[in-house]
This record gives C-alpha cells, sequence and structure tokens, in this order.
C-alpha cells in the first residue's frame, strides 16, 4: 500500500498492511543536538529554526519554505511527510513581522498575525502576548477588507499549476488547512483570548460575524482548492479546551460555532474529502457531539492529564477517528513506568474494544531529562532494532513490537513533552481483519507511538 492508501484504510476502519509510521515535530534544538549525538547528516536542517522553532515530522503537513529535516525522517524509519496545499487561509496579506523593542534577552515584537508579544530570543518558552489586531467592529472591518478577502490573488502561489500536479501526483497524505485556521482558534489570534471570551457575551453580533467572515473565507477557499486538488484530510486547528472542560460552553458553541463547522464541512465533503480532524487539547468531552454534528470526523490528541478517556469515548462514539490518549507523565518516568503504560493499552486492545495507531501530538524539545536509557542518537536507531523482534500475542493474534527507545531525553517537561497522537479502529473492524495485527510501538523521546495495523 502507499502512505495515501494505508492513512485512507486506517480512517476508514478498513484492513491495511500496518499504519502511519509518523511523528508530529521536533524542537530545532532537539534536532541540533541529535546531530551533535550522531545522527547522520546528509540533508541538514530546511529553513534554520531557531531553538524552539518547530521542524516538522510527517504528520504535520509541510510546505515549501517550512522548517523540515529529512535526515530524522530517514534515520528514524518515518514515512513521507504530509504535504499542505500551499495557499493562504488566513491573513493575506500577513502583518509584516517587527520588532518593537529589545532588553537583553528578551525582544517584543509584532509578529505576522498582527500580536504583539514580548519573548525570549531563542524561542524556548511560551510569549507573553500583549495585544491583538482585533478590538471592536471598526478594527475587525479594517482586517477583514485588508487581509480576510477570499479573492486576493496572493493567496496562491506564483507556481500555483506546477503545485497542483505534484499534490495530485503525490501517492502519501496531502492535506488542506491546519494551524491557525479554527473558528475559536483563528478569532483568538484577531481579538486575544480574554477579549474574546469575554466578546461571547458583551459583543455577541461582533464574534458572530467573525466567525461567519472566517466560514466564508474559507467555505470559498476549500471550493477553489478541492476543485483542482485531490485533498485527503482537512485540519481544524481550535486549541478551546483545558483541564477542566472547554473555554466556552456547549450552548455557545452549537449557536456561534456549529453552523460555521457545517458549512465549511459540507464543501469538503461535497468534493469527497473523507476525513476532517480538530485539533484541541484539555478536557474536550462535551464538545464531541458538537463536533460530530458539526461535520468533524476526527479529534485529537485526547490528554489524559485532562481526564479524556479514549476507550470510555470509543464506547460513546464508535466510529469517531480517535487520535491521542497516551499520558505523557508515564513516558517521561524511566522504563518501567513506559512499559506499564504501554502494556496498559495492549491489555485495552486485548479486552477487544479498539486498536491503536499513534504519532507524539506536541514537539520533541531539547532538554536535560535524561529518564529512559542515557546514551547518543545511535542507540535509538539500535534499540529499535532490537525490540522490533519481540512479539506477544492478544486474542490469539500476533502483536510485534518495534520499540525504538532514545538513550538520552532530549526533552524539557515544563513545555508539554510529548503526549501521543493516535488513530484507532473499532470493534467492527477487528472481527474482519486479516488474523494479525502488526504493532509498532515507538518510544520516541518522551513520546510512544503504538502503531497497531491490519495485516
Amino acid at each position: 500500500m502507499t502512505d495515501k492508501e494505508r492513512f485512507l484504510a486506517v480512517m476508514r476502519f478498513e484492513a491495511c498492511d500496518r499504519v502511519p509510521y509518523w511523528e508530529q515535530g521536533f524542537w530545532g534544538g532537539a534536532v541540533a543536538r541529535w546531530y551533535e549525538e550522531g545522527m547522520q547528516q546528509k540533508h541538514g536542517v530546511e529553513g534554520n529554526p531557531a531553538y524552539g522553532d518547530t521542524v516538522r515530522g510527517p504528520a504535520t503537513p509541510i510546505a515549501a519554505g517550512d522548517r523540515v529535516c529529512f535526515d530524522v525522517l530517514e534515520g528514524a524509519g518515518l514515512d513521507k511527510p504530509t504535504l499542505r496545499v500551499p495557499v493562504n487561509l488566513y491573513l493575506c496579506p500577513a502583518f509584516e513581522e517587527e520588532v518593537l523593542e529589545e532588553a537583553g534577552d528578551q525582544v517584543v515584537m509584532r509578529d505576522e498575525f498582527g500580536i504583539v508579544k514580548r519573548m525570549p530570543r531563542a524561542k524556548d518558552s511560551i510569549p507573553h502576548f500583549q495585544s491583538w489586531p482585533v478590538t471592536d467592529w471598526a478594527t475587525f472591518e479594517q482586517v477583514a477588507a485588508e487581509r480576510l478577502c477570499a479573492d486576493t490573488p496572493e493567496r496562491f502561489p506564483k507556481d500555483w499549476e506546477a503545485q497542483k500536479v505534484r499534490l495530485n501526483e503525490y501517492d502519501g497524505v496531502v492535506a488542506l488547512g491546519g494551524y491557525p485556521c479554527g473558528f475559536f482558534g483563528a478569532a483568538r489570534f484577531l481579538m486575544g483570548e480574554m477579549s474574546l471570551l469575554v466578546g461571547f457575551l458583551e459583543t455577541p453580533d461582533l464574534v458572530h460575524k467573525m466567525i461567519d467572515h472566517l466560514a466564508d473565507l474559507w467555505a470559498a477557499m476549500y471550493e477553489r482548492v478541492l476543485r483542482q486538488v485531490k485533498v485527503d484530510c482537512i485540519h481544524i486547528w481550535e486549541d478551546m479546551a483545558f483541564r477542566n472542560g472547554p473555554l466556552i460552553s456547549p450552548a455557545l458553541f452549537r449557536t456561534f460555532m456549529v453552523p460555521a463547522y457545517q458549512k465549511v464541512t459540507e464543501v469538503a465533503k461535497a468534493h469527497g474529502v473523507e476525513v476532517i480532524l480538530v485539533d484541541t487539547d484539555g478536557d474536550c468531552s462535551q464538545l464531541l457531539p458538537l463536533f460530530l454534528e458539526g461535520g468533524v470526523t476526527g479529534i485529537y490528541p485526547f490528554e489524559v492529564q485532562a481526564g479524556m478517556d479514549v476507550q470510555k469515548v470509543r464506547e460513546a462514539f464508535p466510529r469517531l477517528q480517535i487520535l491521542g490518549g497516551i499520558d505523557k507523565k508515564e513516558l517521561a518516568g524511566g522504563p518501567e513506568r513506559i512499559d506499564a503504560e504501554l502494556k496498559r493499552r495492549i491489555r485495552e486492545w486485548e479486552a477487544d474494544i479498539f486498536r491503536w495507531r499513534t504519532t507524539r501530538y506536541h514537539r520533541m524539545c531539547p532538554g536535560k531529562i535524561t529518564c529512559i536509557i542515557g546514551g547518543v542518537w545511535g542507540r535509538y536507531v539500535e534499540t529499535g532494532k532490537a525490540y522490533s523482534e519481540s512479539s506477544c500475542r492478544i486474542s490469539a493474534r500476533r502483536i510485534s513490537l518495534r520499540v525504538i527507545i532514545p538513550t538520552r531525553l532530549p526533552c524539557s517537561f515544563r513545555m508539554g513533552i510529548a503526549p501521543t497522537f493516535f488513530s484507532n479502529m473499532t470493534r467492527a473492524i477487528w472481527w474482519i481483519s486479516v488474523e494479525g495485527v502488526a504493532v509498532r510501538i515507538w518510544v520516541f523521546m518522551m513520546s510512544a507511538m503504538v502503531l497497531p495495523a491490519c495485516s
């Protein structure tokens, strides 16, 4: 199977040879450290990333100009990267980045989204946001007129005809959308989180107008793109929940966001797009029925620390494409705790409730934690080869385990180390699969990619 065929089979709950071998991304500092530890340097790193910049993995759609390191992809044996359709779905033109103030290792800058923020030069911690481009009706109308028009020619690259050919011939996954495009996510970047949350109650007409305008923009852009390019997956970025629940109530979500979701997902599905994924952290359990009502087919990352239990979610929503659910704290606790966490997952497969395909959903970051084995990049690959000989049985099906364990964790615990990102399949496909389910387990930095598949 090609990578495209395999991805679609997994998402359709169909039999396949294996599931995708993916990783979402890495800090620039992590890649630099791997080179120091012996990773072969054939290609280098595209995009000259800073210490805290994202270097994309195959699960995160990439386009020309994105930071990527094929030495990591090849050295770790990952699949082809997901290609992002290179059209601008948000501010066009973007704001011009400029430094407004410098003080020691800190800078105050206006970024491409028009947000003013204070941050370290190395970009190795979360910025302190100070102001946003939309403060009232007048500023929204100005931004909408100048930067949120669907018919702006510059939304498409100059070599669009060549890009179309490349995308339509690609045998890996082709995706449209993603960060920062989501109805809560983009509105937050326009107004700021606190102003948006207050705005749902105090200026609802303005918030409605913003979300409706974004829906019209994206529906128009989806229509133009999907008439020309075969897209496998739509990504929508929200990050609209925290440990205690969603940042807005289900009632507000239904009122403000479900109609917007329906508008864009109807366009996507009319053009044959079967996979529409939403990225939102935290406890989003109250919103799951509403995402489905809006036309979404899958959610990630299902944070265990926020109380998300993918087993219960699977029982409640048997056809939801689930990505996520491994406890990242356990992956920071050393070999015994990692083994215990993975065995717990295997017991869930043995109970015949669902299966998993995972990659990590946050980036690998460099740091001082050395809690897995201790060593260098070379041991990372060698250990994976050794563990690939392991096997066990679940419900009379052979499970082959391949575990790649980095010997020295280049990861910092404070930035949300390496939870995992997974797709699972329901009981129905369990019974129709060919005998034997291949599972590939990667303990990749502070992450594990538990990759079961039909064989």
